[in-house]
């Protein structure tokens, strides 16, 4: 981000570009300010470079989009402690919709699509209360629907 003369652009151009259509033109202009950014164009329309790069400055962010590949595929419905999650994943915490962070024992209940999210820098698993109480586990990962938040 040092060798950045634009940054704070760049964040803003991912971020607007997840909630409007952007041009090629418009990515073109942006990425011809910053001389350490390469553009590419692979087949097609050759649109892709717009979410390339729009998704590039998202991660620059440090705090924003869902981390590629799912977590404990098969394995919906168990019951695992914080601390045993963080030690079979690269996750780096898990975290409440509130940013309160859980303890190593806390128990958490696996959800069908088990998805970790970019926050501050770090690989975090979002869980809600479980509302069902599932297990024992006072946690739960969030749905589809919810992590598409993030």
């Amino acid at each position: 981000m040092d060798r950045l003369k634009y940054p704070e652009q760049l964040i803003e151009f991912g971020r607007q570009a997840k909630k409007s259509l952007c041009s090629k033109k418009e990515v073109y202009r942006l990425a011809s300010r910053e001389p350490g950014i390469h553009l590419s164009e692979h087949g097609g329309t050759g649109d892709g470079v717009i979410g390339a790069l729009a998704g590039a400055e998202l991660r620059l962010s440090g705090s924003d989009g869902r981390i590629k590949g799912k977590y404990f595929q098969g394995h919906a419905g168990k019951v695992l402690t914080a601390a045993s999650i963080l030690a079979q994943t690269n996750i780096e915490e898990i975290r409440d919709e509130d940013g309160l962070l859980l303890g190593p024992e806390e128990k958490v209940l696996l959800g069908e699509k088990v998805k970790s999210v970019l926050l501050n820098g770090k690989i975090v698993l979002p869980v809600e209360i479980n509302t069902a109480a599932t297990g024992g586990a006072r946690w739960a990962t969030l749905s589809r629907e919810k992590i598409r938040k993030y």
